[in-house]
């Protein structure tokens, strides 16, 4: 007999609903700096790369506690 957790994950994998993919850091980051501009919606850049917004205010967040600044997320060499 399975366990009640065990059911609840085989009905939400069976539906579909899983966790997609996580992205590379790279991709997480060109993400970022197209999201920095004082005419730029957060809201558009997200929704055109398939995220929540909640998600692209989360990386900008994480990247000014990382010590840099969401502009400094403008690195060349870190877009794919």
């Amino acid at each position: 007999m399975q366990s009640i957790r065990c059911k609840a994950i085989a009905s939400v994998v069976q539906r579909g609903m899983t966790r997609p993919a996580p992205l590379p850091w790279a991709r997480q980051i060109a993400i970022v700096a197209e999201s920095v501009g004082p005419s730029t919606s957060i809201s558009a850049v997200a929704r055109r790369h398939g995220l929540n917004a909640s998600r692209l205010f989360t990386w900008q967040r994480l990247v000014r506690q990382a010590g840099g600044t969401t502009a400094s997320a403008h690195c060349s060499s870190c877009r794919p």
